[in-house]
């Protein structure tokens, strides 16, 4: 059982856990409740007045329950889970427009009303896990997974459902994993995916559609002494077929409209990716690890269709699948869209003996028809920026580093740095990407008690794409402490948790709102658990 309250937004969470087991039999019961307010800004920011960001409160709460049978040849379990989660959509209102005064209305009264947007999501979860080990000679274990998972949410608007969404996935997973043919151990595998997406209303910025995917997929890996070597392949088959001609309805800051009726073809892929990788142990506690792949990947749903109003990023989205030309306002189709393809190589060099534990990796991928949302520069009449998905071709590359030093048996120092680097063959920045960071953590266990202080220093991010804003750069400093209280009956944990200690204005670069919804300020939660 845990309880959990929080400074930041008044948050109340409250869950319990529960396992039991006899025999071969296994169960697990869960559940959670979760009410927050608006959370509070740092001290010197205010919005519209306010130090808090208003409609971020949060009212969610879940439950699911398992249970399965294990013996030695075999394993069957199934799982089902609920989660329900009602919250705000801060900074966002809609703006609507009567088209004709009326009657008794003074000319030049303004017909513009605010309403605060909500959201309520609701989710049905269920798996199916089964394993049968040494079937029949040559193999070792054969295993199955599925899930069937159904998601719906509404957008909520004066107490009124606006726009309806839900997605119903069903997902198959089958892998044989053969004995050992000399040096060599591996599985082979089959996946599928079917997906059902609706959305209805006047906000269904992404078309109802219907997608399917199959995959067929093998891992090979050769050890001999000091050498590891891993191969990999992939095939996967990918179609999503719209289910009714779309309308783009767009309204213009410039007080252009855009509106046109389009027939939207199926789309449909096949994509080949490999990989191969070799791990030398060239010394006891060291290694020295390089892979290159070659991947493909189909673009989403969202990447191809969307047309219209999206809430969660505030924008106002075109997918692949059309063309905005401004100069004629118009939108027409572009069938000229191709699988994203990228060549990646990493190298790794570990250390991982003594009180020093060391992981240095650098990176590079070269990607052909790299997707990506971009700010077109141009706003609706509702202030929204329009974004437009794109492909071309890019180049990413960076590096991660991770150091652990055991400064005794209960101290311990943690670093960590990484940074990438993106853009496009014409040396342009690529949008919203995470600038340096490099970061420390202090820690202590000893007995009763844990503790930790974590030191994050963000960069400022000053390489952006065209229409992207720069974004300051913070240092954001966390802290934790337990204490397990003794007793002779349960088991008792008590804990405080500090983020954000300095109360810094975190605006991160990788969002597409942090102009608008800072992170939260400073925060103090304290939590207790009970394990019986």
């Amino acid at each position: 059982v845990e309880l959990r309250f929080d400074s930041v937004a008044n948050a109340r969470f409250g869950s319990v856990n529960t396992s039991a087991g006899k025999d071969n039999l296994a169960f697990n019961v869960n559940a959670f409740k979760r009410r927050t307010d608006d959370y509070a800004l740092p001290s010197d920011i205010e919005i519209e007045g306010q130090d808090t960001l208003e409609n971020s409160d949060i009212d969610a709460h879940g439950f699911g329950a398992g249970g399965a049978w294990i013996s030695d040849k075999a394993s069957i379990g199934v799982s089902v889970e609920r989660l329900e989660n009602n919250y705000g959509i801060a900074g966002h209102s809609h703006h609507h427009h009567e088209e004709e005064e009326s009657e008794g209305e003074e000319e030049g009264e303004d017909h513009e009303e605010e309403s605060g947007i909500r959201l309520d999501a609701k989710v049905n979860r269920f798996q199916t896990a089964a394993s049968w080990h040494n079937p029949m000679a040559g193999i070792n274990t054969l295993r199955y997974r599925a899930a069937v998972t159904d998601y719906e949410h509404a957008e909520i608007e004066d107490n009124a459902i606006a726009t309806l969404f839900s997605n119903k996935t069903q997902e198959h997973r089958l892998t044989l994993e053969h004995a050992a043919l000399g040096n060599w151990h591996g599985m082979v595998g089959v996946h599928t995916q079917k997906n059902r997406y609706a959305a209805d209303g006047e906000e269904a910025f992404t078309p109802s559609n219907k997608s399917e995917m199959y995959a067929l997929y093998a891992v090979e890996e050769w050890r001999q002494e000091a050498w590891v070597w891993q191969v990999g392949a992939r095939a996967e088959s990918n179609s999503v077929r719209v289910k009714a001609p779309v309308a783009v309805d767009l309204h213009l800051e410039s007080e252009a409209m855009i509106e046109t009726v389009l027939e939207i073809p199926a789309y449909s892929e096949t994509s080949l990716s490999f990989s191969s990788g070799v791990l030398w142990r060239y010394l006891d506690g060291y290694s020295l690890g390089l892979s290159l792949s070659h991947s493909a990947r189909a673009p989403s749903h969202q990447e191809l269709f969307s047309a219209g109003e999206h809430l969660s990023t505030q924008t106002y989205e075109f997918g692949l699948a059309y063309r905005l030309d401004t100069n004629s306002n118009s939108v027409t189709l572009n069938t000229d869209i191709h699988e994203e393809k990228a060549r990646n190589l990493d190298l790794t060099w570990r250390k991982h003996r003594g009180n020093n534990a060391l992981s240095l990796t650098v990176f590079f991928n070269d990607v052909a028809d790299y997707i990506y949302a971009a700010d077109t520069g141009l706003e609706t009449d509702e202030e929204l920026p329009i974004f437009t998905f794109l492909q071309e071709d890019a180049q990413l590359y960076g590096f991660e580093l991770e150091w652990r030093h055991r400064i005794n048996a209960a101290w311990t120092w943690e670093m960590f740095s990484d940074q990438i680097h993106a853009k496009l063959d014409t040396n342009e920045a690529l949008p919203r990407i995470p600038p340096l960071r490099i970061g420390n953590a202090l820690q202590f266990d000893h007995a009763r008690w844990s503790t930790s202080i974590d030191l994050t220093w963000y960069d400022d991010q000053t390489r952006t794409a065209e229409f992207e804003s720069a974004s300051a750069g913070y240092t954001l400093v966390d802290a934790y402490a337990q204490y397990e209280l003794p007793s002779n009956t349960f088991e008792w944990l008590v804990y405080v948790s500090l983020k954000n200690i300095g109360d810094r204005e975190i605006r991160p670069h990788t969002s597409y709102l942090k102009e608008t919804q800072p992170q939260p300020g400073r925060n103090i939660a304290v939590g207790l658990e009970a394990r019986f």
